[in-house]
């Protein structure tokens, strides 16, 4: 029984009836094919931009018909207008693009089973200036107006006058495409000629893509123009980077390229270990040797010349016990000796060391700076060779 009663009641069940498709009837009340008949259909290009409520109420007094008339909002984008006169729906089609808040308005008589490409072109009047002297026919203006669209009307007679500067021609704007702005002629002689086109009745287009869908600022085409920029902005920065590092390895080559010797080479990549070393100890000047002298040489391997050298006499002046602790923050070192003190004493014995100096300027090298020759001080050459 309780089997019975739940299967009964899922039958009963809301989702039960929404699954059921509404069946309507083929009887003429639910048919409003006789009135479509004259009809109009029509969509907004840009309905972003536009307003329904506007068009619906306004075109019947622009087109002054006032009670011919009514229109009905099917859709954010797409209408219709039910008209009483089959020449008030003609005269309307004739007229060409209507705009509402300035973009661009298509319409089409109705049709009960519409194909995939309805309300997709606009027929449009467009406008041919500067047409060549020695071919103004009318063959020719039906060429250049085929490049724009497909041909619907061209009212060019030969034998009546022409007061404007241009030629006129009714063409099918495809809106999945762009506007072309003008269009290249090639006469028999080789010569080329630009003929101008002019849209009547278009006002707004996306300035990017020339399109009557959207404007720049939601042009799709912007987006993928910029990210084209980006993506070669990237590469070239990194064909930049790569060029960098080979120069620099290039350079390093060439430098080490200029030890004529294995243990030369050696001797350069060892001292240029100490000195990096060095560096980080900070080792202050008053704790150096009175007699020891240092020699820092303009090279790759000599960070400046407030570094300690890679030459014997610095390395044998430089006691492990006299280096300073980083944690002590006092004046005093564990002696009990002042530092200013110790700083005057260091100046006196570097004035008394120069003086050295120039007393053996004429005998040659300081002793300091005389090294024998197996050893190798960086940036320089043995001094047999």
């Amino acid at each position: 029984m309780e089997k019975h009663l739940e299967q009964y009641l899922q039958e009963m069940s809301i989702e039960g009836e929404i699954d059921k498709p509404l069946l309507l009837s083929n009887q003429p009340k639910f048919s409003a094919s006789e009135r479509n008949q004259k009809s109009i259909l029509g969509r907004f290009l840009n309905p972003d931009n536009q307003r329904m409520t506007n068009w619906i109420l306004e075109m019947p007094t622009i087109w002054r018909l006032y009670d011919r008339v009514r229109g009905i909002a099917l859709s954010k984008d797409r209408f219709q207008f039910i008209f009483k006169y089959e020449e008030d729906i003609k005269e309307i089609l004739k007229t060409g693009v209507w705009t509402q808040d300035d973009w661009g308005v298509v319409m089409d008589r109705w049709v009960e089973d519409p194909p995939p490409d309805f309300l997709m072109f606009l027929p449009v009047w467009i406008r041919l200036p500067n047409i060549p002297v020695n071919h103004y026919t009318k063959d020719t203006i039906s060429e250049i107006a085929a490049c724009v669209g497909q041909i619907l009307e061209v009212p060019f007679d030969e034998k009546e006058a022409q007061s404007r500067d241009y030629v006129r021609a009714r063409v099918f704007l495809d809106l999945s495409k762009g506007l072309r702005n003008f269009k290249e002629l090639q006469l028999p002689n080789g010569d080329l000629v630009k003929i101008g086109i002019d849209y009547e009745r278009v006002r707004k287009r996306c300035f990017q893509c020339q399109r009557l869908t959207h404007d720049k600022s939601r042009c799709p085409f912007v987006q993928a123009v910029q990210d084209h920029r980006l993506a070669a902005d990237l590469s070239g920065s990194t064909n930049e980077i790569s060029k960098g590092k080979e120069v620099t390895a290039s350079g390093n080559a060439s430098l080490y390229a200029g030890y004529s010797s294995s243990k030369l080479l050696s001797d350069a990549i060892k001292a240029d270990r100490l000195i990096k070393k060095s560096s980080v100890l900070e080792v202050p000047i008053q704790y150096l040797a009175p007699d020891a002298f240092f020699y820092c040489p303009s090279s790759n391997f000599c960070a400046g010349s407030s570094e300690a050298s890679s030459s014997k006499g610095v390395q044998q002046g430089i006691s492990s016990s006299k280096r300073p602790r980083p944690w002590l923050k006092n004046n005093k070192d564990r002696k009990g000796k002042n530092l200013k003190t110790m700083e005057s004493d260091s100046d006196n014995n570097l004035d008394i060391s120069g003086k050295r100096m120039v007393k053996e300027k004429g005998k040659g090298l300081a002793k300091g700076l005389q090294r024998d020759k197996d050893t190798v001080v960086p940036g320089e050459l043995p001094q047999d060779q």
